[in-house]
């Protein structure tokens, strides 16, 4: 609402001051059940600006929202201020959480936990989002733990997931990647695409995909 729109224009202005004076108002603002709900969020981020360890609590409930834009804002306030906050990551495990968020939180994991199991997982369930799987993939190039490798492979044994080719090819991308750079994973990678490109019980799609990874530098 145009009301609504207002307020948050006279927070954001509030906001600008950074003076410790206004956090009673902007506490009883972001506490008033009456007021909208963006509103509210957006006496939180204000609170934030000031104080952002002593207030950081109140973005919590905004973090595990039901509404989708409520969410991705206080994911966005969150970003801002600490960017670092492990808990940037939690959307991609919630199947529910939008998927721009659940891709946010692949980014922050690529960044600050590229090693983490979770990648590995996502690419090799079948449920699993068809982009969230495809960004784990490449989120796997740079990924030092040892299952990497292993769940890259996994996605081309013949039968595996017939229905997601896009998903297998970018999967033989990947292995090309890693086996082509200065990896400890590098050799195995190799020989996996070796193995895949000579495979007669291999998809011919598979094979040809093995066949140009290894040969692509």
């Amino acid at each position: 609402s145009n009301s609504g729109v207002k307020a948050i224009n006279v927070i954001d202005a509030i906001a600008e001051l950074k003076s410790a004076d206004i956090t009673p108002l902007l506490v009883r603002i972001s506490q008033n059940a009456l007021a909208p709900a963006g509103v509210r969020l957006a006496a939180v981020e204000a609170l934030l600006q000031i104080d952002s360890q002593e207030h950081l609590p109140l973005l919590n409930e905004y973090l595990r929202a039901s509404a989708p834009p409520l969410r991705m804002q206080a994911h966005a306030i969150l970003t801002r201020l600490l960017p670092h906050d492990p808990r940037l990551s939690t959307p991609l495990s919630d199947r529910s959480a939008p998927l721009a968020l659940r891709l946010q939180a692949l980014a922050h994991v690529v960044t600050y936990t590229p090693d983490s199991p979770i990648l590995t997982t996502i690419v090799t369930t079948a449920n699993e989002h068809p982009q969230v799987r495809m960004a784990a993939a490449v989120a796997l190039i740079n990924s030092a733990h040892p299952d990497a490798v292993v769940s890259l492979v996994a996605m081309l044994r013949p039968g595996e997931q017939a229905d997601v080719p896009v998903l297998r090819r970018r999967c033989c991308l990947s292995l090309g990647v890693i086996a082509h750079q200065p990896d400890p994973h590098a050799s195995a990678a190799y020989e996996q695409l070796a193995r895949i490109a000579l495979d007669p019980a291999q998809p011919i799609a598979h094979r040809h995909w093995a066949t140009e990874a290894l040969l692509d530098r």
